[in-house]
């Protein structure tokens, strides 16, 4: 690609060379080029023939792509993306952008999502769609289309959590290719997804432990994404900051078992698995949830009965450890965090 040459350079080459072998840019036929951009414009102008509706300014008219408005393209598949960037009004951010909406705005080299290969996205879900489908080899299909599809999040579902995409292809695996269409709703920072029924319980739930239990609250808005309703993988998720929970017989019992699974969560991300004999903790995991979800219980519904089951079978094991001081530690890290929110 030719940059601004002298006129004495110019000269030179006029008159050692045939003037139509030298000539690669609008820039030497029909317009004045002053900047590197109109030099870079003038180029791509010739290669698709447009020096005839060029102007003196680089054709402004005749602009379709980012890369004629400001971005530095260089390769075949950078001018693709400034084309497709520019049907969406996205020049503003620049070949590379990590602002906006990261699937709308990361045109580059390196080419991560369908939308940037023929698919015409035109909301924040199929441009989500895009770039779950690109992973998976699946562009040949189209938005919203099962061609190449093998997750529920290129079929509508909201997948923006890491456990999220691994239910998309659960499910679509688990129901034949048959996606529901769960709604959201954000409760008190935290989304809840799933069924109108599951919705409202679990809304109730989290009125309950804001209302009657704060901490407990506070323990679970502070860590947790989203709440999500599965029938086939209840518990699933909790290490991704969010988890599969079921419609439960009772709101009190909801709001347990949203203790019990918050539990999970931060004990894992905390990277603490007890005061003195880690392998032991590790198998006292779930009675040790079980046992916080029962101490909240008491708290914010007393007499509302939990299962012992997980905590018996612990004790009955024999290894004389005590579970008490992981309980405890859960229980200053809920009031710690309630400290940190008022």
């Amino acid at each position: 690609m030719k940059r601004k040459l002298s006129a004495a350079l110019i000269a030179i080459i006029c008159l050692c060379a045939p003037a139509a072998a030298q000539i690669d840019n609008c820039c030497f036929v029909d317009r004045q080029c002053h900047s590197d951009q109109e030099w870079i414009n003038g180029y791509h102008a010739y290669q698709n023939g447009q020096c005839a509706a060029g102007s003196q300014t680089g054709a402004s008219s005749q602009i379709d792509n980012c890369c004629q408005a400001g971005w530095q393209c260089h390769s075949d598949q950078e001018w693709v993306n400034g084309y497709h960037a520019y049907q969406r009004g996205q020049c503003a951010a620049p070949v590379g952008s990590q602002t906006g909406t990261p699937a709308q705005t990361q045109a580059s080299a390196q080419i991560d999502n369908c939308c940037f290969a023929g698919w015409q996205c035109h909301s924040d879900q199929e441009w989500v769609n895009g770039y779950v489908a690109f992973q998976n080899g699946q562009c040949s299909g189209t938005p919203g289309s099962h061609s190449g599809v093998d997750s529920c999040c290129s079929l509508g579902w909201n997948c923006t959590f890491e456990f999220d995409f691994i239910m998309g292809r659960w499910w679509y695996a688990d129901n034949n290719g048959t996606c529901n269409q769960p709604i959201q709703e954000i409760v008190d920072g935290v989304i809840v997804e799933g069924s109108p029924e599951f919705i409202a319980q679990h809304k109730a739930a989290m009125h309950m432990l804001k209302t009657r239990a704060p901490e407990w609250h506070a323990y679970t808005t502070n860590i947790i994404r989203k709440i999500r309703e599965s029938q086939e993988k209840p518990g699933y998720g909790a290490l991704a900051k969010s988890f599969n929970v079921l419609v439960w017989h009772s709101v009190a019992y909801a709001a347990a078992i949203i203790v019990h699974e918050t539990c999970h969560v931060h004990r894992h991300y905390s990277r603490f698995y007890g005061t003195h004999r880690p392998e032991i903790e590790h198998i006292a995991e779930e009675p040790i949830c079980d046992q916080v979800a029962i101490e909240a219980l008491q708290k914010f519904s007393p007499g509302t009965a939990y299962p012992r089951g997980r905590i018996n079978w612990f004790l009955n094991l024999g290894t004389g450890y005590d579970i008490g001081p992981s309980v405890r530690l859960e229980w200053e890290r809920a009031f710690q965090l309630l400290a940190t929110m008022n």
